[in-house]
């Protein structure tokens, strides 16, 4: 068994530490050739957006009133609001992410004061298919139960 969990550990550096240099290096130079630099950059960019998990896995689920009060949508908390744009407001907010119904990954950042945000219990995932099906989707239980009392804590 040693001989096999060395020749994991050698895969799994050689994978991590000589791939990695291998793909920057490889990046590093496709970004020289003017043209392939901007086929390459607009191509990992749209795969960047379908990765999904990292964009909104860490992220916690809310519901607030929005675009105005008496509406409520559904987001994700994004993270604290950057300093630049809370030190203009008066009182603490939260930044977060309103996804538009069937356009997947488009939608609207919003600065909402953090006694408006209510988390749900609901895990990112599904509140996806919630939003990008239209409302047709339902997960199971009850989700649109508030988890726990907002605070300008950022995502997570």
């Amino acid at each position: 068994m040693s001989l096999l969990g060395l020749i994991l550990l050698v895969g799994m550096l050689t994978a991590h530490v000589l791939g990695q240099w291998f793909v920057r290096g490889v990046e590093a130079w496709v970004q020289r050739v003017p043209i392939v630099k901007s086929v390459y950059l607009t191509l990992k960019g749209m795969t960047d957006l379908f990765n999904y998990r990292e964009r909104f896995g860490q992220a916690s689920v809310a519901v607030f009133p929005f675009p105005r009060p008496g509406v409520w949508a559904l987001g994700f908390i994004m993270g604290d609001t950057p300093r630049a744009v809370q030190s203009a407001l008066v009182e603490p907010t939260l930044m977060l992410f309103v996804p538009t119904a069937i356009h997947p990954f488009t939608g609207y950042l919003a600065f909402i004061p953090a006694q408006s945000v209510q988390r749900v219990a609901v895990r990112p995932e599904e509140a996806i298919k919630v939003e990008f099906s239209a409302g047709l989707y339902r997960p199971a239980g009850n989700w649109l139960v508030t988890s726990e009392p907002s605070r300008s804590s950022g995502g997570g």
